[in-house]
């Protein structure tokens, strides 16, 4: 398991590539036309529909049901749990929201919510998260006590450690924990490559706005089964690649380049195999993801 340790590494030159005026000015410029046009569309292709939330029903009964939910949320001991993906607190409504929770308090932060919200069903198993579908709501909460992907994994997070999480407090009083900064932005740049697959106006924003030259000088509490910094760097060569950005501006997101997918996908099975994890289900979906991105790319080549 690779430790990180250094802030050079995890940081420090690349954000200055990404951290320029007229890169700036240009992300401005393009946010300001597409909202004069309400292009709805692009927003969520961007990532960055709450920039919509006055003007478009679908958007704001999402804002409602979100409120609800961190209403019930909020209620929780805060040393209990953490949610990931908020930073900054909040540019984007998908239809989950995101908790960690430690492995041994899952099952009664589960009861909790079932308690406080109209739990519809709870999908999946309780060794690794469950999801809970609400009734009469488009957003659902998804629980992991792990962060990673189709079995396997990304990040090992101690949450019962006061420095790896803070606590916001929100403009109706509610209070949330939520996870450090510079330990979300190693979730969100996993989640890129692992998850999505597209790089996002809204994740170029993130980088921005949580500029990790302000953050906390060391990562030294996160445990990870890949190489964070590497991964960074790899986001970095991307948005600097006049291409990627064309096609964000354009479209509100771009496919990250089939090098870098393969790159990642290699490494996330090479790291849990030397971690002797176990899951065969993951493998599975990770190489089946390897082939199909190789044949996408084939096609469009």
């Amino acid at each position: 398991m690779i430790v990180i340790t250094s802030y050079d590494e995890f940081y420090e030159n690349a954000i200055r590539k990404l951290t320029n005026e007229r890169l700036a000015r240009r992300i401005a410029t393009v946010v300001f036309a597409k909202h004069r046009s309400n292009d709805w569309k692009y927003f969520e292709n961007a990532k960055i529909n709450l920039l919509l939330l006055h003007g478009n029903p679908k958007i704001r009964k999402k804002y409602i049901e979100f409120m609800e939910i961190l209403k019930a949320i909020s209620l929780l001991p805060q040393e209990g749990y953490a949610l990931i993906k908020v930073h900054p607190f909040i540019t984007h409504l998908g239809n989950d929201v995101d908790i960690l929770v430690e492995k041994k308090n899952l099952e009664a932060v589960v009861k909790h919510l079932s308690r406080e919200l109209q739990v519809e069903s709870i999908i999946g198993k309780s060794g690794k998260g469950v999801t809970l579908l609400l009734n009469d709501m488009e957003l659902q909460v998804d629980i992991y006590n792990e962060v990673g992907w189709r079995g396997l994994k990304v990040l090992d997070v101690s949450l019962a450690s006061p420095t790896t999480r803070r606590v916001v407090r929100l403009v109706n009083s509610l209070e949330i924990s939520v996870i450090r900064e510079d330990i979300d932005l190693a979730i969100l740049i996993a989640h890129i490559f692992e998850s999505e697959g597209w790089v996002t106006l809204g994740d170029l924003l993130k980088l921005f706005i949580l500029n990790p030259m302000n953050m906390s000088a060391s990562v030294e509490n996160v445990k990870t089964y890949l190489n964070i910094g590497r991964f960074y760097s790899y986001l970095v060569a991307m948005l600097n690649n006049e291409d990627v950005i064309s096609n964000i501006f354009q479209y509100g997101k771009a496919r990250i380049p089939i090098k870098y997918l393969l790159l990642t996908s290699v490494s996330t099975i090479l790291a849990n195999l030397r971690a002797r994890r176990v899951d065969m289900k993951g493998y599975y979906w990770e190489v089946e993801r390897l082939f199909l991105e190789v044949l996408r790319y084939g096609l469009t080549a």
